[in-house]
């Protein structure tokens, strides 16, 4: 379909969906995500509201897709950094015998990834695997440490690596994390860990929400600013292993 400007976009029915949602992706492009027995026809309007937020995306995307020119995704990492922890692994490959390729880490600050390292598919999903217990093992403490500082209560806390956002709350009191976080400058993914601490508290982004989280961290304005661009900083051997979105909105 096509929208204002002959935008072109994917309408897409959910019997979960509430509200229109609008997903722009690398991978798929402007995707609409209508309730079932949605007006079609309402699509151009409220894609012409969102405008502003589509050309952001879109530019983002545009930057991405030139990185992926001179920084493809097939293409291994020799070094992790890991901003958020301060922490930096330098990246050997062994070939093995073994049948799962898999990431050991070295006393040093060496990953080694050992198996078919040939396939480079296979070390990036080993890769992932060990960036997701790595993000488990520091972002959760680090998330109980700051909601027993500031006195706030959640029900439990998950660890992924989430397409879209950097961080979710529910309405029963769970915390979503992505592990990509750990790529971003640890002031960033403090920022994230306190707004969603804060979601437990005002579950929406209403003026209350904002309140909380300024009295909390003043620069709070500043640092969310700063994330919009934070995408960046992600590296695209994790970024697209598998295949992952840049921004949602409802």
């Amino acid at each position: 379909m096509e929208g204002p400007s002959s935008l072109e976009y994917e309408v897409r029915e959910s019997s979960r969906a509430r509200n229109v949602r609008f997903r722009l992706s690398l991978e798929e492009g402007l995707v609409v995500i209508v309730p079932r027995g949605f007006d079609v026809r309402r699509i151009p309007a409220l894609l012409e509201e969102k405008r502003t937020w589509i050309e952001r995306v879109s530019r983002q995307i545009d930057e991405q897709r030139q990185n992926l020119k001179t920084d493809p995704p097939s293409q291994l990492p020799n070094q992790v950094a890991l901003q958020a922890i301060e922490r930096s692994f330098r990246v050997q490959y062994m070939a093995s015998s073994i049948r799962n390729t898999q990431v050991e880490e070295r006393p040093r600050g060496d990953l080694i990834v050992f198996g078919k390292v040939q396939d480079s598919e296979a070390c990036r999903i080993a890769l992932r695997q060990w960036t997701l217990g790595k993000a488990k093992q520091h972002l959760v403490p680090w998330l109980n440490t700051e909601a027993e500082r500031r006195d706030f209560k959640f029900e439990k806390a998950a660890v992924r690596c989430q397409k879209t956002r950097w961080g979710s709350c529910s309405t029963r009191g769970t915390i979503s994390l992505n592990a990509k976080l750990l790529f971003l400058p640890r002031e960033l993914t403090s920022y994230v860990l306190l707004h969603e601490l804060c979601h437990t508290v005002h579950p929406d982004h209403s003026a209350g929400f904002w309140k909380l989280l300024r009295a909390h961290e003043p620069r709070a304005d500043d640092l969310r600013r700063a994330l919009k661009g934070a995408g960046r900083c992600v590296p695209n051997w994790l970024e697209y292993c598998p295949a992952s979105g840049t921004g949602t909105t409802s």
